[in-house]
């Protein structure tokens, strides 16, 4: 870390809203984590960090392979060009059982100012996750919950709008899902974003059917979000991109995973080969390097290199919209801003012709369902 912490005389950091026990372990060693009887609220508990000079032994760490998750990670960041690990992902944490892996982040300031860049958590079970609006529920396994720390300077942010950083980690998931396989054999996992920070994917029961899945309303479903929270120290914005995504839980909607299984019946039936089903330790080092290698491209050059890819890559092409703005106006999406990342959107008349009007827009809280609910900014 990159300044310490005091610990009191029981070896506690009081660090915010949380109570940290740090537990340095040496390699090889005998570890046994304790068992506590009984419900502890999760928010006054006393959080144990395990810090290991090598690998922690693979049964303490039954839903997540870390020693795996550095191999894949090394591997990731070659293939975006790098001949070494970059800094995303490549101090990481891990907990089976955690409250929030953005909280544990964004709410412990001291914690947050004393960690490096590129500082990432990731829990298998979030018992307080974290989403737009305060929002809060339990992430169950299945739920690749995902916490990184990005730090730019101030000075960076007129050329590269931190408004673009929750575009840019969208983007990241997107790639991660379709090039999961060197081969490209994912490259058809029909996959979306949904601005302005959500994944979609189409249900599985609309694979085989071209025309439901067509309409966004019905043929899509939402299987993940990102979340960035924004602290300032020293000159830096210190980023909290929290991302969330469903890749093999069923419920409460599909999982990528569950997409891929329906995918490999219609396969298996027409002699097409195999998808392999998505891993969490390849799937969590592909993302980050993907995200590491973006966000170093757009600190330098902003979101313009990322336009087109965006575009190809969301729900809203040629879409329709209704705008709360003087009554209930028909237009329809045209692209988003360069400034702030605002969706546009041109008014048409009853014909589908434009009429000259045209609008930034915001989503409307959390109302927005891809055709009703988006407010105006300016006309």
């Amino acid at each position: 870390m990159e300044k310490s912490t005091p610990a009191d005389s029981e070896g506690l950091l009081d660090v915010g809203i949380d109570r940290f026990k740090i537990h340095k372990v040496a390699q090889n060693a005998n570890v046994h984590f304790p068992h506590k009887e009984g419900y502890e609220d999760p928010d006054e508990a006393v959080k144990d960090i395990y810090v290991y000079e090598g690998y922690p032994e693979r049964k303490l760490t039954s839903y997540f392979d870390i020693k795996l998750y550095y191999k894949y990670l090394y591997d990731a960041y070659l293939k975006e060009g790098y001949n070494q690990m970059g800094a995303v992902g490549s101090t990481f944490m891990y907990g089976e059982v955690l409250t929030s892996t953005s909280v544990l982040m964004d709410k412990n300031i001291a914690f947050l100012r004393s960690l490096p860049d590129g500082f990432t958590i990731h829990g298998t079970t979030q018992v307080s996750g974290r989403g737009r609006s305060g929002n809060i529920w339990v992430n169950p396994p299945g739920v690749i919950a995902v916490s990184t720390l990005l730090k730019m300077p101030i000075s960076l942010g007129k050329k590269a709008p931190i408004v673009f950083v929750q575009y840019i980690a969208s983007l990241a998931y997107i790639e991660a899902v379709l090039n999961y396989d060197d081969s490209g054999s994912h490259k058809d996992i029909p996959i979306k974003i949904k601005w302005p920070n959500d994944i979609y994917i189409a249900k599985p029961e609309v694979l085989s059917d071209s025309a439901a899945q067509s309409k966004n309303e019905f043929g899509y479903t939402k299987i993940g979000g990102i979340l960035i929270n924004t602290n300032v120290f020293d000159e830096c914005y210190y980023l909290i991109a929290g991302c969330g995504i469903n890749i093999s839980n069923a419920a409460p909607t599909t999982s990528v995973n569950l997409v891929i299984d329906k995918m490999n019946e219609l396969n298996k039936a027409n002699g097409r080969p195999l998808l392999d089903r998505i891993s969490t330790e390849k799937f969590v080092a592909k993302f980050l390097a993907i995200f590491d290698s973006m966000f170093n491209k757009f600190k330098v050059y902003g979101f313009h290199p990322f336009m087109d890819l965006y575009y190809q890559r969301w729900l809203h092409t040629d879409q329709y919209v209704n705008i709360q703005y003087e009554g209930n106006v028909r237009a329809k999406i045209t692209g988003i801003s360069p400034d702030w990342g605002m969706l546009c959107a041109k008014e048409v008349d009853q014909y589908g012709n434009f009429t000259g009007a045209s609008f930034e827009l915001q989503p409307d809280g959390n109302s927005f369902d891809m055709f009703n609910g988006l407010i105006s900014r300016k006309r």
